[in-house]
């Protein structure tokens, strides 16, 4: 039986179709479908939307990931976009290659200026939000975006 299976994982991994598993943290978050509305702290005019799984739920700790298609994705898009000075990237809820390469890009660069230890993986989770990723800040009950940007809360 080991023999087969030594066989089998060599032959897949001769032909390039090698398996690529989530970690198993990362695997049991939820998706990101759409976002959480938070008061900014000290003000009672401004708000910032974060992703989140399912709407006004307040479960922040979800997954985006390329291929995904939703809100969460434009929540995030407009954080890279006017917070992250990615003007590149188009806010149209499709975590494309370009969404991904920014997020990639951004987890390189968090990595090297504090160390948070973020995996370099081009997916947006906990560990990109707490450290990587800033939002627009929207007056209240307008919502219309400011030129200011806000970190999630935790």
């Amino acid at each position: 039986m080991r023999r087969i299976l030594v066989l089998l994982a060599t032959l897949v991994l001769a032909s390039g179709t090698g398996l690529v598993l989530a970690s198993p943290a990362q695997a049991a978050l939820p998706k990101c479908t759409s976002w959480t509305t938070y008061w900014v702290p000290f003000s009672n005019t401004e708000v910032v939307h974060v992703p989140s799984a399912g709407n006004q739920t307040g479960t922040l700790d979800c997954v985006l990931r390329q291929g995904d298609h939703n809100d969460a994705v434009k929540i995030l898009q407009r954080g890279l976009r006017y917070c992250r000075d990615r003007q590149y990237i188009d806010v149209d809820g499709d975590y494309g290659f370009l969404t991904y390469t920014a997020v990639y890009s951004i987890q390189i660069d968090a990595n090297q200026f504090a160390n948070p230890k973020i995996a370099e993986d081009g997916e947006y989770g906990p560990q990109t939000r707490r450290w990587a990723i800033s939002f627009p800040i929207y007056s209240w009950p307008a919502n219309q975006m400011t030129q200011w940007c806000q970190d999630a809360p935790y």
